[in-house]
């Protein structure tokens, strides 16, 4: 085990808070992630990070993102679906197709 210094920290620190959000940081706008891994959340917790999620989406002026909740039982979808149909803010959505995640993903439109 070593000690991490200095810039090496800070890093480090990001990657954790990161995989703690859940989203990804793969936007032209560095508050607005176009993905969020939400796999390994309960349902009562999917919500407020979807809902989260989407205001920055829609602050960083974002079209279209993804929700990734995995393929499982399908608890997760339909906490997610339930949240992004009542979202005034959601043009549509649909299930991934072959190579974006099939129904693993969601993928939303913005308005």
């Amino acid at each position: 085990m070593r000690l991490i210094e200095g810039a090496e920290r800070s890093i480090a620190e990001k990657n954790i808070r990161k995989k703690r959000s859940g989203g990804t940081s793969t936007s032209r706008n560095a508050g607005a992630a176009r993905e969020l891994d939400i796999r390994g959340l309960e349902s009562a917790e999917v919500q407020s990070v979807v809902e989260t999620f989407l205001s920055a989406a829609v602050m960083g002026h974002l079209e279209t993102v993804v929700i990734i909740h995995g393929k499982g039982a399908g608890i997760l979808r339909k906490a997610v679906h339930a949240v992004l149909r009542n979202h005034k803010a959601v043009k549509d959505f649909r299930l991934g197709v072959y190579g974006e995640g099939e129904s693993g993903v969601t993928i939303v439109n913005l308005k």
